[in-house]
C-alpha cells in the first residue's frame, strides 16, 4: 500500500459491504482503502465493488467519512460523494461536504489488488 494510503479496518469494510448489499443488486465489496483529504478534513474511502453483471467489469465506489477508518469497531458514518458508483451501488446517504474532483481520485490507488 502506498504511504499516503491507509488500510481500512475489517469493520469499516463490513460497513461498506452492508451499504452495498442493502441496495439489493447482489453486489459485494471485495476490498477497500482510504486516504485523508487535507482540504476537506474527510477520509475518502474507495471500495472495489464486485458487480453481478457478467458483461460488466467490477467498479470502484468512493465514499467519505469523518470517522477513523482504522478503528475496530468502526463507529463513523459513511457518506456517498458526488454522483459515482458509491451512490449508484449503495444506500449511503449523499454529502456535498466531501466532494471529489472526478478527474483526480488518488484514493483509488489505495484499494488493495483483489486476486482473481
Amino acid at each position: 500500500m502506498k504511504p499516503e494510503c491507509t488500510e481500512i479496518s475489517d469493520s469499516l469494510l463490513t460497513a461498506l459491504n452492508d451499504l452495498v448489499v442493502a441496495k439489493g443488486r447482489g453486489e459485494t465489496v471485495l476490498a477497500g482503502g482510504a486516504r485523508m483529504d487535507e482540504e476537506s478534513g474527510w477520509w475518502h474511502v474507495a471500495g472495489h465493488i464486485d458487480i453481478v453483471d457478467p458483461a460488466s467489469d467490477d467498479v470502484f465506489g468512493v465514499c467519505a467519512t469523518q470517522g477513523d477508518p482504522t478503528a475496530e469497531p468502526f463507529a463513523g458514518k459513511i457518506f456517498s460523494v458526488n454522483d459515482n458508483a458509491a451512490s449508484d451501488h449503495s444506500v449511503a446517504e449523499l454529502t456535498n461536504e466531501a466532494r471529489i474532483d472526478p478527474e483526480k481520485m488518488p484514493m483509488l490507488s489505495c484499494v488493495p489488488k483483489v486476486k482473481e
